[in-house]
């Protein structure tokens, strides 16, 4: 093959200048990103949680979006015997725009 892209010398600034795109890309996230963050922010006074519990929702996008499970935080702590919750958060992980996973976690006792 001839062109920019796959000259023989290295040294081609075309080839350099995909090769940061494409590694730019991967470190912003918009090839993979995983985060976690707090549903709850009034922590004054909250114990630590002995008690984790997890759900989690699914979606698939290609044309159409599919979700499937739960992830409500009063289903999860129902489902695990929580009575009482301390906190929780939300841990989001996607793969381009058609994988992502948003797992609850929900502490308390």
């Amino acid at each position: 093959m001839q062109g920019p892209l796959w000259s023989s010398t290295g040294s081609d600034p075309v080839r350099l200048l995909v090769i940061l795109l494409g590694v730019s890309l991967l470190l912003s996230g918009c090839i993979y990103s995983h985060t976690l963050q707090p549903l709850m922010t009034d922590f004054v006074a909250t114990p630590v949680g002995d008690g984790l519990s997890t759900g989690d929702i699914k979606t698939v996008t290609f044309y159409v979006s599919v979700e499937w499970d739960k992830n409500g935080i009063g289903s999860i702590a129902k489902k695990h015997g929580i009575d009482e919750i301390y906190y929780a958060d939300i841990e989001t992980t996607r793969v381009l725009w058609y994988w992502r996973q948003q797992r609850v976690r929900v502490y308390g006792h």
